[in-house]
């Protein structure tokens, strides 16, 4: 009997000393929640709102765009949150908008062709580009990679299209898709893999 007793008397014990910890963490948080943020945290808390909001549209093609990038500790997805809040958000708190021709989604050291353009024709997007001399054939199957958004951010991507030596690529129906104006960056990426370029903003069109 005294042993169940005790028993009891432990089993109570911990249970209050529980409760009172469950409570005091509740409490600090509670008083923490209350806290008012800084106008530093509240303009980066917008800033990171906005930029990851135009990513969630593109983050299959940030995930290939950053992956040659990519060091110890990080992440395709990290590199490209940092890009963004780095050059493709201008303004002052409350009022951020998207740097839409500073924005960078993909990097690398692969060279980019000469003359890179995109334009609309009937429902299509046609991009277009200098076919590069280069010596033999190492950099005949490189590829172009292409997005595509609008300013609602939705986005269409291609992460693997026409080779190099084609010198054009044809979004089929996509524009009208997107709601008017939109948006288009281009990049390449070598046929292994292994190498990205550095994407390139084709500008706006209305």
């Amino acid at each position: 009997m005294d042993k169940a007793y005790r028993l009891i008397r432990i089993f109570y014990a911990f249970s209050s000393a529980l409760v009172r910890l469950c409570f005091a963490f509740s409490s600090a948080k509670n008083k923490k929640n209350k806290t008012p943020r800084s106008p530093a945290q509240l303009a980066m808390n917008a800033k990171m709102s906005l930029a990851m909001k135009f990513l969630t549209y593109v983050t299959n093609f940030v995930n290939v765009g950053f992956s040659t990038s990519v060091g110890p500790g990080q992440t395709s997805h990290n590199i490209a949150v940092s890009r963004m809040l780095l050059t493709g958000i201008k303004g002052s708190y409350p009022n951020y908008e998207l740097d839409y021709p500073n924005i960078q989604l993909t990097d690398g050291k692969l060279r980019l062709p000469d003359n890179i353009q995109a334009k609309q024709l009937g429902d299509d997007i046609v991009i277009t580009w200098n076919v590069p001399a280069y010596e033999g054939d190492v950099r005949a199957r490189d590829q172009i990679m292409a997005v595509c958004c609008d300013g609602k951010g939705f986005a269409t991507k291609l992460l693997s299209g026409a080779r190099i030596t084609d010198g054009m690529e044809v979004l089929k129906g996509h524009a009208m898709k997107r709601q008017k104006p939109f948006h288009v960056y281009v990049s390449f990426i070598s046929d292994d893999r292994k190498l990205v370029a550095k994407s390139v903003y084709t500008g706006m069109i209305e």
